[in-house]
């Protein structure tokens, strides 16, 4: 096992909780509390990196879902032509591609 020894000094004005938690603790045991201490924010912070990328992903999901749901309701109406717009486009593309030709 490697050890990592570490010099902690705590100041009251800028850490004034973690100062007041340690301050009523025995001198002997403030290690042990500190190394808890800082075990549960570690804890605590990748658990929320967990649930921010289980949300990120619902919602992405949820996105897609949308869009898909979206895409069917427009292909229902969009790419329905009848027969007048049809033969208007159909005579559209006639003429585009014979002015292009010409150019």
């Amino acid at each position: 096992m490697r050890n990592i020894k570490v010099l902690v000094s705590i100041d009251s004005g800028s850490n004034p909780d973690l100062y007041k938690e340690l301050m009523r603790i025995p001198v002997r045991s403030r290690a042990g509390r500190l190394r808890t201490l800082a075990t549960v924010g570690i804890t605590h912070n990748s658990n929320s990196t967990d649930m921010r990328l289980i949300q990120v992903r619902k919602d992405l999901s949820e996105s897609v879902d949308e869009v898909n749901r979206q895409e069917q309701q427009l292909s229902g109406s969009l790419f329905t032509e009848t027969e007048e717009e049809k033969t208007r486009n159909d005579r559209a593309m006639r003429i585009i591609n014979k002015l292009s030709k010409s150019l």
